[in-house]
């Protein structure tokens, strides 16, 4: 009898399974779980605050800080003094004493305003020629003032003062003609023989009709004084600021710009 042997033909490889699909769907996960954490981290980077990431630390540039402040809120019907038509005497209906800059931290306020604004603009100039101001001021007839002072920790000195006037005119004239320390019938300031311009003058005040700008200028004795004046309607505002050798720029501006913000 003769057994039949099975004949084997070539052996088939096994089929290998398809790796393309998973292979592809690491690959996806990968790059999304990397961008999840980039963009966390990202997140992370534009959240925080610059001053507490390492090595991004961002020192003060001399900036005073404000208490957020907005002007009074008036009666319904009251316009602002910007709007010319339906107010052309420019007059603010709001208490003065509501409009005024208010203090930044780590001020102390200091009894100079509590004579009253008049008095407290008067010390800003030469003895000799106050008592001609004070006549002139009178004579303009103002409807209320305002004044406030203080000073900060570094020695820095500030005075503010607001005169309204019965309108808009009187109001550029009591600067122009007696409150302008280059004007022929002011005197020259106490703190300050000379002055020049201040090159700000007009980023100082931007939203007022007339804003005039100057600091001491060199040489300048044991402090440098820095004044501004704006109009804006019926009021002037006197922003007054000085330091022990030299005043910076950056918080007598800032100081200006609120006070005449409060104004508009």
């Amino acid at each position: 009898m003769t057994t039949q042997l099975p004949v084997y033909g070539p052996r088939q490889a096994a089929p290998r399974p398809k790796r393309g699909a998973p292979n592809a769907v690491r690959w996806t996960l990968a790059v999304l779980l990397c961008l999840a954490i980039g963009g966390g981290t990202g997140y992370g980077i534009t959240t925080l605050q610059r001053g507490r990431l390492p090595g991004l630390h961002t020192a003060s540039d001399g900036r005073w800080a404000f208490p957020r402040t907005a002007p009074p809120a008036l009666q319904p019907g009251e316009p602002l003094p910007g709007d010319r038509r339906a107010n052309p005497a420019g007059r603010h209906f709001a208490a003065l004493g509501g409009l005024l800059v208010p203090l930044p931290r780590g001020a102390v306020r200091e009894a100079t305003a509590r004579g009253g604004a008049v008095p407290t603009l008067l010390a800003l100039y030469q003895p000799g020629g106050r008592t001609k101001m004070s006549a002139a001021i009178s004579e303009e007839r103002l409807r209320s003032s305002a004044a406030e002072a203080w000073s900060m920790p570094d020695g820095t000195h500030t005075v503010v003062v607001l005169l309204q006037a019965k309108t808009g005119a009187e109001a550029e004239s009591l600067l122009t003609e007696h409150l302008d320390v280059r004007s022929m019938d002011t005197p020259t300031l106490a703190k300050a023989a000379e002055v020049r311009s201040d090159d700000d003058e007009q980023t100082i005040a931007p939203h007022s009709a007339k804003a005039i700008a100057y600091a001491e200028a060199e040489p300048y004795g044991d402090e440098q004084v820095r004044i501004a004046y704006s109009v804006m309607g019926d009021t002037v505002a006197v922003v007054a600021q000085w330091h022990r050798a030299y005043t910076p720029p950056l918080p007598f501006h800032q100081t200006a710009v609120l006070q005449n913000r409060l104004l508009a």
